[in-house]
């Protein structure tokens, strides 16, 4: 029982994940961050969305890196997210595992 409720805890970590990186997306669809922004502070304001709005665990082990990929001709800002994930309940593993996923949010 106590494995299955850690396990949905891992998924609700993750489900907040795809949660910032979507709001960060979200950001850059409607104009508050520049699509055309340097990249630089592109991933400051990128990195400032998801945090802020990262909920599932501590905010400051996130990690963030963005970067520019075109495909057929339109260019994206590639959002790839990774944050350590460590089981509370013993024996279940060891060391921390990586949860992440990425976005590809069209700026062209």
């Amino acid at each position: 029982m106590l494995g299955i409720i850690e396990f949905g805890r891992a998924f609700y970590v993750r489900n907040d994940l795809s949660y910032a990186a979507d709001f960060a997306a979200r950001k850059v669809l409607i104009g508050q961050i520049a699509r055309d922004a340097p990249d630089g502070e592109a991933q400051q304001k990128l990195e400032s969305a998801v945090r802020e709005s990262f909920q599932g665990g501590d905010p400051a082990l996130l990690q963030i890196v963005t970067s520019k990929e075109t495909v057929d001709g339109t260019d994206f800002r590639v959002l790839s997210i990774q944050y350590p994930f460590a089981f509370v309940l013993p024996g279940l593993s060891e060391s921390p595992f990586n949860l992440q996923l990425s976005r590809r949010i069209p700026i062209g």
